[in-house]
């Protein structure tokens, strides 16, 4: 049994920016992506305790998984365009909130509408790897919709370092207390 995880400790504060934070990119070297198989992108969500998500999920689902693959790719890299956004104190691109927009809207076509703690949730009735992306989703759009937008900060240790051609861009919520 592996004792080491093989990804960073989950920090950012956010499922939605612990997501964005699987981007990692060296020289053009993917090869510590979460995102690089479906089988990977499985395995990273049950170790970010994502509901639903277990190591193996692909196996049994496996027909569909590069189209999963391509969506979450898709979500996080629009996520990312919108969180360098805000941090930069910038208007996001139009593309970047529509493929947010179309991931949330596929995700709740899917799921059934319930009040929990007199709110309005969502539930999925499958564990499925789309099912997946669909929490991801939900995660996004209530973190740009509710925040803390105001306390995601860039990790100042990362950043574009363009001498070793590393682009780390590692995003966190400031708790209240580190404000």
């Amino acid at each position: 049994m592996e004792t080491t995880p093989r990804w960073a400790h989950l920090v950012a504060g956010d499922m939605a920016l612990d997501f964005v934070n699987t981007d990692v990119v060296s020289e053009h070297d993917r090869s510590r992506d979460v995102l690089r198989a479906a089988e990977e992108f499985a395995a990273w969500s049950a170790y970010a305790q994502l509901p639903g998500a277990t190591p193996t999920m692909i196996a049994t689902h496996g027909a569909h998984s590069q189209d999963v693959l391509d969506e979450a790719r898709s979500l996080r890299t629009a996520t990312r365009s919108v969180i360098e956004a805000i941090i930069n104190g910038g208007a996001p691109e139009d593309q970047a909130l529509s493929t947010i927009q179309a991931a949330y809207a596929r995700a709740i076509g899917d799921a059934t509408p319930v009040i929990s703690d007199g709110r309005l949730s969502w539930r999925w009735t499958t564990n499925t790897p789309k099912a997946l992306v669909a929490r991801l989703a939900v995660a996004v759009i209530t973190l740009l919709r509710d925040g803390p937008t105001d306390r995601i900060k860039a990790c100042p240790a990362c950043g574009h370092n363009v001498r070793r051609r590393i682009v780390c861009v590692s995003v966190y919520a400031l708790s209240a207390r580190t404000r």
